[in-house]
């Protein structure tokens, strides 16, 4: 009887020694990330076709309630996967600088970054072009849908034409057009039965989503129109609350743009 009471005494100071290991542990590595730096790990999703970079590096800075990363280099951004650096503890991410620098004027499509720091993933999403050398600040709250966009199975329902697409409030404030053949997987974007993707960012001043407009132009033959089967909204970040399947059905030509309301 002693020697079992003997081994349980023992079991329990083991399990006591471990639990205090582990909150000394973590309280260490709180007050290192309160005053050094820490490892950030951060994804990089872009968009498909020419939103890839493949000449040229993506820089990004992520800006947080106490300070900023400063500029780090994540190489290539259309093979940047989980790339890591140290950098300043920033608290809590409220934002993500990004910048294209290539020698080719290469631009970049990011659909979205996950940030993962001190056991935490934030997501920011993109949805704008970065055009190379300049500065795009992408914030948490900003304001991004995703458009999935469906081409009829009928006949003759694919274009070759260019389809750009830009969202609108109710205020007339609207987001840049986006050419979403460049975005699309396929080579030949908006064949029949195709469904295109696209993540869309807007303006501060945006309201609700009240209508996206698709507009065709640079058609290598005339009367190459697109029959619109059906979008489906997504409103992925920002205030407000969409997420909505619309059945459109409509053809669309160059100077025949389609009109979907919400």
């Amino acid at each position: 009887m002693k020697n079992k009471f003997t081994k349980r005494v023992l079991s329990l100071v083991l399990v006591l020694m471990m639990v205090l290991t582990t909150a000394v542990v973590s309280m260490g590595s709180a007050s290192a990330a309160s005053n050094g730096e820490v490892e950030y790990s951060v994804t990089v999703r872009n968009a498909y076709g020419d939103g890839e970079c493949i000449f040229g590096d993506l820089l990004v800075n992520i800006n947080g309630t106490e300070g900023s990363t400063g500029w780090q280099n994540l190489g290539t951004p259309s093979y940047v996967n989980d790339e890591k650096f140290t950098a300043p503890y920033v608290g809590e991410i409220t934002s993500i600088d990004a910048c294209v620098d290539s020698n080719v004027n290469n631009g970049f499509y990011p659909n979205y970054f996950d940030i993962t720091t001190m056991g935490t993933t934030t997501r920011i999403y993109g949805g704008e072009w970065l055009d190379n050398g300049e500065t795009v600040n992408f914030g948490v709250d900003d304001k991004v849908y995703s458009i999935d966009i469906f081409t009829s199975i009928d006949e003759k329902a694919g274009t070759d034409l260019s389809v750009y697409v830009t969202l609108f409030d109710e205020d007339g404030d609207h987001s840049k057009a986006i050419n979403a053949s460049d975005l699309s997987f396929c080579s030949n974007a908006f064949e029949r039965g195709d469904v295109t993707t696209v993540y869309i960012h807007t303006p501060d001043e945006f309201d609700d989503l009240k209508e996206i407009r698709f507009e065709l132009f640079n058609g290598p033959t005339i009367g190459s129109g697109w029959l619109l089967e059906k979008v489906y909204v997504d409103q992925v970040s920002g205030e407000g609350d969409l997420h909505c399947e619309k059945l459109v059905c409509q053809w669309g030509d160059e100077g025949e743009p389609i009109t979907v309301k919400f």
